[in-house]
C-alpha cells in the first residue's frame, strides 16, 4: 500500500510542477474583417472545343454583375480553426480552415480535402477568391442545360469546362481588411 502511494505521489509531482513553470500567452485567434474592394480578375467564354475568348463588357454585365454584388460577404469572422462568412439576410456559412503559409484552405466535407479559397495579404487583410460560372449546353434537340454556380476554390475555368458545354466564367477577388473603430 505504501509503495502505491509513493508511486502515485511521484507520478503527480512532475505534472504539478510543470503547470506552474509554463505559461502560454494566447494569441489573438478571433478577428473580423470587412469588405473594402471587389476586383474582377478575368471573364471568359470557353466553348465546348476548348477555345477561349474574353467576354464583352455587356455580356459580362448581363451574366455576372448583379451576382458579384449580391455574393459579396458582409464580413469574415476568423475564430480559431474556423471561418464564418456572414452574408445578407442573416445567412452565415461555416468552414473549417487551415493555413498553408499565407494561403487559406477550406475543408471540403464531401471530398475530405482542403481547397484554396484565398490569401492573407497583410496584417489582418485577406483576399477571398470566388469563381462564378454559367454552363450552357444542349444534350439533344428537346432539352437545354443551364447550370449556374460559384465556388471559393475555383481558380481556373478549366475546373468547370467539360468539353460538352459552353462555359462563362468570372474570377473575382474580394479584398477584406480589419476596420478599427475608436
Amino acid at each position: 500500500m505504501s509503495a502505491f502511494l509513493l508511486t502515485t505521489a511521484f507520478a503527480l509531482l512532475p505534472s504539478c510542477a510543470g503547470e506552474e513553470s509554463v505559461k502560454i500567452e494566447p494569441e489573438e485567434t478571433a478577428f473580423t474583417l470587412k469588405p473594402v474592394q471587389v476586383t474582377v480578375v478575368e471573364q471568359q467564354r470557353i466553348e465546348a472545343d476548348g477555345s477561349r475568348t474574353a467576354l464583352s463588357e455587356e455580356e459580362a454585365a448581363k451574366l455576372f454583375e448583379r451576382r458579384i454584388e449580391l455574393a459579396m460577404p458582409r464580413q469574415l469572422r476568423f475564430e480559431g480553426e474556423g471561418l464564418y462568412i456572414d452574408r445578407a439576410d442573416g445567412i452565415t456559412e461555416f468552414y473549417r480552415i487551415r493555413y498553408d503559409g499565407k494561403r487559406l484552405l477550406l475543408f471540403n466535407e464531401v471530398t475530405g480535402e482542403h481547397t484554396f479559397c484565398g490569401e492573407m495579404t497583410g496584417d489582418k487583410q485577406f483576399e477571398l477568391n470566388t469563381g462564378f460560372y454559367v454552363k450552357q449546353g444542349t444534350p439533344d434537340t428537346r432539352r437545354a442545360l443551364l447550370i449556374v454556380g460559384q465556388d471559393y476554390a475555383l481558380e481556373d475555368a478549366s475546373d468547370i469546362a467539360d468539353g460538352a458545354s459552353t462555359c462563362y466564367w468570372a474570377k473575382t477577388t474580394y479584398r477584406f481588411a480589419q476596420i478599427i473603430q475608436e
